[in-house]
């Protein structure tokens, strides 16, 4: 039996009500909740071009590791289920299959790819500004989690602009009630 629309729509609400926003930064403050990797991660009004709003972005270059990244400290995920970062990104000068990458942690440890943006022919093209959303289960059991975006090109010139990042979370929603 399928469930009736109404049901469909209220589960789908209740999964909405039960978002937690963790940031909603466009870095026009400083990084929030992000730490600045290192050499080739910069927030600077000198890329100003390449924010997709306000003035500041963060651009990441090259591919040093964690010197071309942008990563948060730890936050809390125990009464989570799932994770969504949203945000905005420019590429510039990346040449074909360079990309960047959407990493999460849960020990400061080892990182897990969430999220692999390639550019080149038929994938992601330079100047052009993207959006996008990565949905990232949170490992049952987790207290807490990081979230990194690295750059993994191969020069200072390959770069990546990133800017209006939101992370949310969601716990598990009530269930649907059985049909009567």
């Amino acid at each position: 039996m399928a469930v009736p629309k109404y049901l469909a729509l209220l589960s789908f609400l209740a999964a909405i009500a039960n978002a937690v926003v963790i940031t909603n930064e466009d870095f026009e403050n400083g990084w929030g909740i992000f730490n600045d990797g290192g050499g080739d991660a910069r927030r600077s009004r000198r890329d100003s071009a390449f924010a997709t709003s306000g003035e500041y972005c963060i651009r990441l270059r090259d591919n040093s590791g964690v010197a071309s990244s942008m990563f948060t400290d730890p936050f809390d995920v125990s009464s989570l289920t799932e994770l969504v970062i949203t945000f905005n990104f420019i590429g510039d000068s990346m040449e074909n299959n360079e990309n960047f990458f959407v990493e999460s942690s849960t020990d400061s440890g080892s990182w897990t790819i969430e999220g692999d943006y390639v550019f080149g022919p038929g994938t992601l093209s330079n100047g052009v500004a993207y959006t996008d959303s990565v949905p990232i289960n949170v490992p049952v059991g987790a207290s807490t989690m990081r979230l990194r975006i690295r750059c993994d090109a191969s020069g200072n010139g390959d770069r990546v602009y990133i800017d209006d990042v939101l992370i949310e979370g969601t716990n598990a929603a009530p269930p649907t009630p059985a049909p009567t």
